[in-house]
């Protein structure tokens, strides 16, 4: 019967015992507890514009849980250009945000949650485009001067429509050398500028449109000379000593007129051992330069001009002596 009492110093250890463990279970729960944090920041890896208006964001989990399961990840795009501003949530990577502004640029972050609460924002991801967005440039593959004062740009349509049919292309060529700019809008390639400055050396670009606006233009084209521009040289066919104190030169005409029809030559006659320098202009071949000195050597050259200016000298002729 002793040994049932509550007095018993037995049954008394025994209760003391219990209460210890079960003070200390408590005091273990508390302090888990208390040191549960929010978690870490996640580590975005990529973005991407995807479809319409919405961007994909690529992400790995925090290192640090905070001391309790993730239940939740926010993507939050922000535009650096006008653009809406979006967050969606999502219980794992990647989280797809939808719904924000094309062709405007976002950088994106994301926030991890647990039970205590959400942590700090990822470092922002590099900038995104989002689709639709302008088109990509053309690229050229020539420039050609055509008729008079006009350029056909040939090119071929971009590797990238933005998202939204090309509508559009506009050809524009602007001058180094003084020459009027020009542009024209065409739906497909070929495109012809016209109105240029007539011997004016020109670079051209493509652009392509679509519903959001005009993408970035193409590299520049090689130059190229607005026609009419002057003629090319023409070539002396024969030179000889005529009468007295004269040459008679013999030309064909150059193989490229440059766009106008050549007005007149001018042969220019000019001593090797000191004889008087000559010229004359002629409408046309044969050309006779008088005035020269006797028993001196001469050698001869022709240029052609039409009504924007004289072409290059031809080649010299071969010497002669005059009477």
């Amino acid at each position: 019967m002793s040994d049932q009492s509550p007095r018993s110093p037995h049954r008394t250890k025994a209760l003391l015992c219990s209460v210890a463990m079960i003070g200390v279970a408590m005091t273990g729960t508390s302090a888990g507890a208390a040191n549960a944090t929010v978690p870490g920041a996640p580590t975005i890896t990529s973005v991407k514009a995807v479809g319409l208006n919405s961007v994909l964001v690529v992400f790995a989990k925090p290192t640090d849980n905070g001391g309790g399961e993730i239940a939740n990840y926010q993507a939050t795009c922000v535009s650096t250009d006008g653009g809406i501003s979006r967050a969606h949530d999502a219980t794992k990577s990647p989280i797809r945000v939808p719904s924000l502004t094309g062709n405007a640029t976002y950088t994106c972050s994301v926030t991890a949650t647990n039970a205590v609460g959400t942590g700090p924002a990822s470092t922002p991801s590099a900038l995104v485009v989002v689709r639709p967005k302008a088109p990509a440039a053309p690229t050229l593959t020539s420039v050609k001067a055509v008729g008079l004062r006009s350029i056909t740009v040939t090119f071929t349509k971009p590797t990238d429509d933005g998202g939204a049919p090309i509508t559009n292309y506009r050809a524009a060529c602007t001058s180094s050398t003084g020459g009027a700019p020009h542009a024209r809008e065409a739906h497909h390639s070929p495109i012809t500028v016209a109105n240029l400055t007539a011997a004016q050396t020109y670079t051209c670009t493509v652009a392509a449109d679509n519903r959001i606006g005009l993408g970035h233009a193409s590299a520049p084209s090689a130059p190229v000379t607005a026609r009419p521009t002057t003629p090319g040289a023409p070539t002396i066919t024969s030179v000889r000593a005529i009468g007295q104190r004269s040459i008679l030169v013999t030309v064909t005409a150059p193989a490229n007129d440059g766009g106008a029809r050549i007005t007149h030559y001018l042969a220019v006659c000019r001593s090797s051992d000191g004889g008087a320098v000559h010229n004359r202009e002629a409408p046309q071949s044969p050309i006779r330069v008088a005035g020269l000195t006797p028993k001196k050597t001469y050698t001869c050259t022709v240029a052609a001009s039409n009504n924007i200016r004289l072409g290059p000298a031809s080649a010299p002729s071969k010497p002669v002596v005059v009477r």
